[in-house]
């Protein structure tokens, strides 16, 4: 700047290298960072044990072949329906060859045989000597049909209760699976947690270094022109006293042209 006007001083400090580096690496890994977006768990499926189960249970409710039985030996005990054995029709068999045989034998005696009478007694002789036995064992093979049907019930809850079994191991590990796949997903995200705490740890020791390099600018007030001028006058005029034949007029005038121009 020229004489007498303000001085400003411009300073430059350099941000020393190693400094440089880190702030460039800090922002370029920074800027380079992605999560990883796998955080979210795959849903585990269910597990053969849960399948067998639910099989199971689906086949107790709409094809249970004691259910089934069950429905089909009712229905017989109402309509009545009865099949003969061989052992009862063996006895009825017998029974009946029996009745026919003393049947004949009397009507043989009073030579009757082949007579409406006679064909009539042979019938009612049939009815009679198999009727006991049908009605005995229609009897038990109800009675024996009932108490078949009548714990039907306990088995089907009992074969419900090892279903339910199977679902309840087969819940188990299907939890296992879950919580691996949990786990796949936890680490993830911790990964990404932990590369975030590093940036934000690098960041923060950038910023603990406080402001470093940069450039400053001072400026100091310079003389002015005018008190340039007054002061040169004094002081000339003070020389001009003591130097003869300059006199205090004169060394003021030259004093403030000096301070003017900033000489003095």
């Amino acid at each position: 700047m020229g004489k007498g006007g303000a001085q400003t001083t411009v300073s430059t400090q350099d941000i020393p290298p190693f400094i440089q580096d880190q702030i460039k690496q800090t922002f370029r890994e920074a800027e380079n960072f992605t999560p990883n977006a796998n955080i979210v768990p795959n849903i585990a499926g269910f597990t053969p044990t849960q399948t067998q189960s639910f099989d199971a249970l689906t086949n107790i409710a709409t094809n249970n072949p004691l259910a089934n039985l069950a429905s089909t030996t009712i229905s017989d005990i109402i309509k009545g329906d009865f099949t003969i054995s061989d052992p009862l029709q063996t006895a009825i068999n017998a029974q009946t060859d029996r009745a026919v045989n003393n049947i004949s034998s009397l009507y043989s005696k009073g030579g009757r045989l082949g007579s409406d009478a006679f064909g009539t007694a042979i019938g009612e002789g049939v009815t009679q000597a198999s009727a006991p036995l049908l009605a005995n064992a229609l009897e038990k093979d109800q009675a024996r049909k009932l108490a078949a049907v009548s714990s039907i019930p306990s088995i089907i809850q009992s074969e419900l209760g090892l279903a339910n079994v199977l679902g309840s191991v087969g819940a188990q590990e299907r939890a296992l699976d879950q919580a691996l796949l949990d786990r796949t997903a936890m680490v993830t995200s911790a990964g990404n947690t932990a590369e975030q705490q590093r940036l934000n740890n690098l960041l923060a020791a950038l910023g603990a270094r406080g402001q470093v390099g940069g450039t400053t600018t001072q400026t100091a007030p310079g003389r002015s022109p005018l008190s340039g001028a007054a002061g040169g006058a004094l002081t000339g005029a003070s020389l001009g006293s003591i130097v003869p034949g300059i006199g205090t007029g004169i060394g003021a005038a030259i004093g403030g042209g000096l301070g003017l121009l900033g000489i003095i």
